[in-house]
C-alpha cells in the first residue's frame, strides 16, 4: 500500500531482497541470536531513494543493550 503512495523500504531496495525474504535480521526475541527477526524497517519516499543508504548494527555488539539492533539511516 505504501509503493502506491510512493513510499518505499530502504532496506528491501537497496538490497533487492522481497518483504519476508531478508537475510539480515534487526530483532533477537529475548536477546538470542538463534531467536532472529527482521521486524524494524526505515521508509523513504521515492526521490529519497537513490541517495540513501541504511547500515544496521551488529548484533553481537548491540544484544548487550537490547534485543533490537540499530538502524543508520544516511541521506547524501
Amino acid at each position: 500500500m505504501l509503493k502506491d503512495i510512493g513510499i518505499h523500504s530502504l532496506y528491501h531496495h537497496t538490497r533487492q531482497e522481497e518483504q519476508g525474504q531478508e537475510k539480515e535480521k534487526t530483532f533477537f526475541m529475548h536477546r538470542k541470536l538463534e531467536r532472529p527477526y527482521h521486524i524494524d524497517y526505515c521508509f523513504v519516499s521515492e526521490d529519497l531513494l537513490d541517495t540513501s543508504s541504511l547500515n544496521m548494527g551488529n548484533p553481537k555488539t548491540w544484544l548487550e543493550a537490547s534485543d533490537h539492533v540499530p538502524l543508520e539511516l544516511n541521506m547524501d
